[in-house]
């Protein structure tokens, strides 16, 4: 998830390029799974993710990284689904 997150940042240019790998790279060296499993559906993520406790007035509240120790709360983005890299 929380890579996923780093690439939504990196990609809407809130994040420097290159965070997700960084953080990647820590998650993995920690043992931490840095990639969703194939077998779970990626409509059914999205569907889960629509329905997420910082939803308000039908936006997704994002909380994203914009480097390793600092996120940004609050982020709402236009059309995320199409974005978004499970």
């Amino acid at each position: 998830g929380m890579v996923s997150e780093a690439r939504l940042a990196e990609k809407i240019h809130l994040a420097k390029s290159g965070l997700c790998d960084e953080l990647s790279s820590v998650l993995t060296h920690l043992g931490l799974e840095t990639q969703i499993p194939r077998k779970i559906n990626r409509n059914t993520i999205i569907a889960a993710m629509k329905l997420d406790k910082k939803k308000e007035k039908g936006q997704i509240h994002f909380a994203l990284p914009v480097e390793i120790g600092h996120v940004q709360t609050g982020v709402t983005i236009d059309n995320w689904e199409n974005l978004i890299e499970l």
